[in-house]
């Protein structure tokens, strides 16, 4: 008889730590779909999927109800201040990259001429080697390190 009951409470926890990670992942989208902008769909998880989800898990976690909104605020808290970690992450990263396409040849590099399939794996080596021939022959190209194993295997 004992054993029977720790089975089914080892089951109950099992299907509580399930409901936790749904309630954790749908917090953290809601999240990241306000942080985007897309407040009506945060607000369809936050208010539709979220309510019933903290139902199901407070009823079968077996704790108090004050100790399931002590932790409920806690994720809440961590999962905000994860978003907003990550919205700030983005910000500065894309802050960093370059805001104009440089101008066509400005850069260092080879400018292939022709048109090669993508499936052309050969005939897009053999136009690059030519195309980088061709710019070392005009002095506008040195080859880097990183250029040369192309060429080995052409």
């Amino acid at each position: 008889m004992e054993k029977h009951s720790l089975t089914l409470l080892t089951e109950t926890n099992r299907d509580s730590a399930v409901v936790w990670r749904l309630i954790e992942s749908s917090l953290r989208e809601s999240c990241v779909l306000r942080a985007e902008g897309r407040e009506i769909e945060a607000l369809v998880i936050l208010q539709k999927q979220l309510p019933a989800l903290i139902r199901e898990w407070s009823a079968g976690c077996g704790r108090s109800t004050e100790s399931c909104r002590s932790t409920l605020r806690k994720l809440f808290t961590k999962a905000q201040e994860q978003v907003a970690a990550a919205v700030l992450t983005r910000r500065l990263v894309l802050s960093s990259l370059p805001t104009e396409r440089p101008l066509r040849g400005t850069l260092p590099g080879v400018q292939l001429i022709r048109r090669i399939p993508l499936t052309d794996i050969n005939g897009m080596l053999d136009a690059l080697h030519d195309a980088e021939c061709a710019e070392i022959s005009r002095g506008r190209f040195s080859m880097s390190s990183t250029v040369t194993p192309f060429l080995g295997a052409a």
